[in-house]
């Protein structure tokens, strides 16, 4: 958006700035280094991150095939436990059968017993021919009632038992599906942390690979860096080959004011007509009249008021790539003017701004905007 409206001015073409001084390079060369360092640490960090996920992971298969063994043998158990049911079934089926047949057979001695109904003494002293006879019947009638009782008792003995068999192993069974069920849940829970994990160390791996082209590239620029401050320092020619340009200071470059971000790169709501409205840079705190730093060396491309940006600095650094610097309060270059990183360019201010004193910051690449903390130093 800012290119468009840089190019509207019909800027002419920028010449490329000339060689920094050893000291300027040597302050590059040092963040270099000392970015290269951090991101050693850092990739070591993760490396370490990820051999205790492979171990975690381990672990994880292990209870997991525990859990599938614990599952195989429940399962064994109910499937035996269904066949002791179905076999206690079928024998407190076949002990009614024969009680049933018992009690059948009582119940007509019963009612044969009170069809003639119970014998008397009197009777028996007018039947008997002797004592002995009444003592014979005395003993018959308490051995027939005693039997009698006997098979009721043991019926009733009978059925109470298998009835409690029968219900400790309903009971068994209930308790083994209930824990089947709970290891089918145990097992969907590991298997899902599993997944989870193995995402993580996805994750891991593919940052590991990103920190590792990261550093790869700024081996490169410190190494070129290196060749360059050794050059400059000898009073050697240097050729435009051996320039590091705007690319290889990704990460590294200077913020152009130290305060924190308040509106982030990115398109943001509209509160009021719940709209989204393009954000392509970023908007940084300020206090009015802090000097505005550029990010790097180049030439000023745009010096000069923008309608809705007021005092607007577009700063050319070579290979397509602009820095935007918008609401300073004054501008201390001119178009045309070339610039070094860490130079004082403007100053902070409100002009063009409806939210007070911040700095409206772009960085874009060959007309597209990127997004500018990728570009600057961790802090």
């Amino acid at each position: 958006m800012i290119l468009a409206m840089a190019m509207a001015v019909k800027l002419g073409h920028c010449e490329q700035a000339a060689p920094a001084d050893p000291p300027e390079e040597s302050r590059k060369l040092d963040r270099v280094r000392a970015e290269i360092e951090r991101l050693e640490a850092v990739l070591e960090k993760t490396r370490k991150e990820e051999k205790g996920l492979l171990g975690e992971l381990q672990r994880m298969d292990l209870d997991l095939a525990l859990h599938r063994r614990q599952l195989s043998y429940l399962s064994t158990e109910l499937a035996r436990t269904r066949i002791e049911i179905r076999e206690a079934g079928l024998s407190v089926e076949e002990t009614r059968r024969l009680l049933d047949e018992r009690r059948r057979a009582m119940a007509r001695r019963i009612r044969s017993l009170y069809m003639a109904g119970p014998p008397s003494f009197e009777h028996l002293l007018l039947t008997a021919s002797s004592p002995a006879e009444v003592v014979t019947a005395y003993r018959w009638a308490t051995r027939s009632s005693l039997a009698d009782r006997s098979r009721v008792e043991e019926y009733r003995s009978a059925e109470v038992a298998w009835n409690d068999a029968l219900h400790d192993l309903e009971g068994k069974k209930a308790a083994l599906t209930l824990l089947l069920s709970s290891e089918r849940v145990r097992t969907r829970e590991l298997e899902t942390l599993r997944r989870e994990r193995s995402q993580l160390l996805s994750g891991v791996q593919k940052e590991a690979l990103t920190q590792q082209g990261t550093l790869t590239e700024m081996i490169e620029t410190r190494d070129a860096l290196e060749r360059l401050v050794r050059a400059l320092s000898e009073g050697k020619t240097v050729s435009p080959d051996m320039r590091v340009g705007f690319d290889k200071f990704r990460g590294l470059l200077p913020w152009p004011v130290p305060g924190k971000i308040l509106v982030p790169f990115g398109a943001q709501k509209n509160a009021r007509f719940e709209t989204l409205v393009p954000h392509p840079g970023i908007d940084l705190a300020v206090t009015e009249g802090e000097p505005i730093r550029a990010v790097h060396d180049g030439v000023v491309a745009f010096s000069d008021w923008f309608k809705g940006f007021g005092n607007l600095l577009v700063v050319e650094h070579g290979g397509g790539f602009m820095s935007v610097y918008a609401h300073a309060s004054e501008r201390l270059v001119a178009t045309g003017d070339k610039v070094s990183e860490g130079q004082v360019i403007a100053r902070a201010g409100d002009t063009g701004s409806l939210d007070g004193a911040k700095l409206y910051f772009e960085i874009i690449k060959d007309g597209k905007a990127e997004n500018p903390v990728s570009w600057l130093t961790r802090r």
